[in-house]
């Protein structure tokens, strides 16, 4: 065999031990007492208040058109009138005795 390809064997079966090896960290059994709660601190600050400055050298005003230029829409759509709905004629039962 050429001695790369034994090389690549050798790395390759000692990588593999390695990931088939249970891990040690998960045997540990040790007792962890907590004595008080965590509570985060800041020690010192302070805020940076610095604005950028924009020197702009071309002035503009923005003008503004709201008028609203109505225009018909002409739609190539005719509709045809719709016939009378048909309903069945209702029995009236008859009434006797006022019962």
């Amino acid at each position: 065999m050429k001695p790369s390809v034994m090389i690549y064997a050798v790395v390759m079966l000692i990588a593999g031990s390695f990931y088939f090896h249970p891990c040690k960290a998960q045997d540990i059994k040790k007792d962890v007492t907590v004595v008080k709660p965590y509570q985060p601190v800041v020690q010192d600050f302070s805020k940076i208040n610095l604005m950028p400055v924009i020197a702009d050298t071309t002035l503009f005003t923005i003008q503004y058109n709201y008028r609203i230029n109505s225009v018909k829409l002409e739609a190539p759509y005719n509709p045809r009138p719709i016939s009378m709905a048909k309903l069945a004629q209702e029995t009236v039962p008859a009434v006797q005795n006022n019962y």
